[in-house]
């Protein structure tokens, strides 16, 4: 196995990761069926969740899919991957604003 794979491989399994956790955390009682929160909140949460786990599909799919492109692809993916991670460090960053 060449470090190419490897690299994808390990990608493979952030975007996996990204789009499951989100499921995870934010699909239960404290949070998308949580009573207490008002109905568009969970309404966002919802949409945001299932945007994540939309996007790392196409993340793996670009990843493996055979074809052209191939190096482009990968850092595509890398670029789509981390737009969640960054988005969540500007929200825990700028929370008490």
């Amino acid at each position: 196995m060449d470090h190419r794979n490897i690299a994808r491989g390990l990608l493979s399994l952030l975007c996996a990761v990204q789009g499951l956790a989100t499921f995870a955390i934010d699909l239960n009682r404290t949070h998308a069926t949580n009573p207490k929160w008002p109905g568009h909140a969970r309404f966002h949460l919802v949409w945001q969740v299932i945007t994540t786990a939309i996007l790392s599909i196409l993340e793996v799919a670009l990843l493996w899919w055979r074809g052209s492109w191939q190096e482009q692809r990968f850092y595509l993916t890398l670029l789509l991957t981390s737009i969640p991670c960054a988005a969540f460090l500007i929200a825990l960053i700028s929370r008490r604003i």
